[in-house]
């Protein structure tokens, strides 16, 4: 049995740089040495993503950015901005396909980006999981491609020798997420997988966040929850008293505002 200070223990949290520019230090807000990861919506440039990933570097973090595969306008861009990683000494990233439904260049999927061979020798890669399944790889509500999809990136992790994880899409159903994960190990993925959370929010806030990001029938649960703020301890603890050594640690989404969920992970460090 896990309790919820051990699972929280190395827990990561996602920023963007506009959020990021609004955090004066975040050493003073974080353990030292804490992943964030760097997200890039449509709204950013590369440019913000490299000035957020450097100053995070500096401040004595881990700085994980994505490079999302439909928003890379050709090869060439994309060897210009896994080059510029590597010379600030970036070691880990998450590739993702992204939810452009046109791709602005030649890549469509995280697979699509691995197999350039620009991130061979990176320490550590991150992809995507989705415990209510992906609309988008299975219209029909099923977790065939999305499943197949994840093998075929863990075969090129075993193949390349890298390290590789999942991160989840958040949800809200403990059991909805641990049969997920097992479903995974007894389909023969086995890679570790790092739960995705909402941090600390508004409930009404967190609903359209949820809604927008695709979440699925888990949504009841926030739906039906008498406080007008969500807290994502009592999920944390039903999880961990389940099993929580199923997973290798938290990763927060923080829709309530950087603070809060920053508060979150150190009060539990």
């Amino acid at each position: 049995m896990t309790d919820v200070r051990a699972l929280a223990q190395g827990a990561s949290i996602e920023v963007l740089p506009g959020t990021a520019a609004q955090v004066p230090d975040f050493r003073k807000i974080l353990p030292q040495g804490t992943r964030i990861f760097i997200a890039h919506l449509d709204t950013g440039t590369p440019q913000d993503i490299l000035d957020t990933t450097r100053r995070i570097l500096d401040e004595g973090f881990v700085a994980v950015p994505h490079v999302v595969a439909r928003m890379m306008p050709d090869a060439a861009s994309l060897g210009w901005l896994v080059g510029q990683y590597r010379d600030l000494g970036v070691t880990e990233a998450m590739v993702l396909a992204g939810d452009a439904e046109t791709p602005a260049g030649p890549f469509d999927s995280a697979m699509s980006l691995l197999q350039t061979g620009l991130f061979n020798g990176f320490g550590r890669l991150y992809v995507v999981g989705h415990p209510e399944g992906s609309r988008k790889l299975d219209p029909d509500g099923g977790t065939t491609a999305a499943e197949a999809a994840l093998r075929d990136k863990q075969d090129w992790a075993k193949g390349k020798g890298i390290a590789m994880e999942i991160v989840t899409q958040f949800a809200f159903d403990a059991d909805l997420i641990l049969n997920w994960r097992d479903t995974l190990r007894d389909r023969g993925i086995d890679l570790p997988v790092r739960l995705g959370l909402a941090g600390p929010s508004p409930c009404d806030l967190l609903l359209e966040q949820a809604e927008a990001c695709g979440v699925g029938p888990s949504l009841r649960h926030l739906r039906d929850m008498p406080d007008r703020n969500y807290d994502p301890t009592p999920l944390v603890a039903e999880i961990a008293a389940q099993g929580g050594n199923r997973f290798t640690e938290l990763h927060l989404f923080p829709f309530g505002g950087i603070e809060d969920s920053a508060r979150w992970i150190t009060d539990r460090s």
